[in-house]
């Protein structure tokens, strides 16, 4: 029975993470899924269904035993019980005291003490996350159209930090990678941010970050006017050779749009033919496109181009607040779209 309860526990625990991304009635849950993914979801607008993975991010196992099993902090503080072999050198019950303002002891009691991951592990974690996810994935549900991932925060950890310098820790090296290749259309990273819980979907900020260090790039480096769909072009060849190659391309006469995860990047070439719009929606269709890869072997996009934005990117760093306010009640949810180079 207990083993019934932890897994309807952990259901409905995961159930609510879903919901702070997906609201109920737009996203209704397929009853008759079990798992892999952990839930099918039906799009009412669009009418498909599509896969959504959840993973509870941790500093470690132990830590996620001393949060899951119920009464665990009571077995170590009162008996020096042990779960489990690992947690004897990552679980430290010791005596914890409260200091009022001139450091004086105004309280003191036995607590659970865990050693805290620097920067540096705790996204190594994550990545180790969103690799484990990544091997799994062919063996989720082909009735999906595409699978989600979303990983919860659960230990505050990205709390304490500014979310500048949490891009900055996350962009940067194999975990960007990890991101850039997976096959999950997007990857929602959900915490407390900025002392508040948001989401920031991983995939479509690759994208968003690329277009303005393109931008950056372009003026500080080869500034010469060129129209704007010989700009969108260059873009697209510069992402097809420096990690963005499946991302997707939908042209027609009258527009293109280059689409990653949740975010469609389009140019008008006819109305508004000096003005790209940034579209997030998690709706975006793909059917129509193809992959950058692809669609850029037509373009002379020379790798002395692609070698000089890696330079750029390497040179200088961006820096963004973009993220979303996790509203799982109410509509229109609003990105924070800022963001600069230094």
């Amino acid at each position: 029975m207990a083993g019934k309860d932890f897994t309807a526990l952990k259901k409905k625990r995961e159930l609510d993470i879903v919901r702070m991304i997906y609201r109920e009635d737009h996203n209704p849950i397929k009853e008759d899924h079990a798992e892999n993914p952990d839930f099918l979801l039906f799009n009412v607008f669009k009418k498909y269904v599509f896969g959504v993975e959840i993973t509870e991010l941790y500093r470690n196992e132990s830590s996620a035993r001393l949060k899951k099993i119920a009464g665990y902090v009571d077995e170590l503080v009162e008996h020096g019980k042990y779960r489990h072999k690992d947690d004897i050198g990552e679980l430290t019950v010791d005596e914890i005291e409260i200091l009022d303002e001139a450091g004086n002891t105004t309280s003191a009691f036995k607590g659970v003490m865990q050693k805290l991951p620097d920067l540096a592990g705790f996204v190594g974690i994550l990545e180790s996350y969103i690799r484990e996810k990544e091997e799994k994935l062919a063996h989720y549900s082909m009735e999906a159209r595409f699978h989600n991932l979303l990983i919860y925060d659960t230990e505050d950890y990205f709390a304490s930090l500014k979310i500048e310098d949490l891009y900055g820790s996350i962009f940067n090296g194999s975990v960007q990678q990890a991101i850039q290749y997976s096959r999950f259309r997007e990857i929602y990273l959900i915490g407390k941010i900025n002392d508040e819980m948001r989401y920031i979907p991983l995939k479509a900020y690759c994208l968003y970050a690329y277009a303005h260090q393109f931008e950056g790039f372009y003026n500080a480096t080869i500034g010469t006017p060129i129209s704007v769909a010989e700009h969108i072009l260059m873009f697209i060849g510069v992402l097809s050779k420096t990690g963005l190659s499946t991302a997707s391309v939908h042209r027609t006469d009258t527009f293109i749009a280059v689409s990653y995860g949740d975010l469609s990047i389009r140019i008008d070439l006819v109305d508004h033919p000096a003005a790209s719009c940034f579209l997030f929606n998690r709706d975006i269709d793909y059917s129509d496109g193809q992959p950058v890869d692809a669609f850029a072997a037509g373009l002379s996009i020379g790798s002395d181009i692609a070698s000089q934005f890696e330079r750029h990117q390497a040179e200088h760093t961006f820096h963004s607040s973009f993220s979303f306010v996790v509203e799982p009640k109410k509509a229109g949810e609003r990105p924070n779209l800022d963001g600069k180079e230094d």
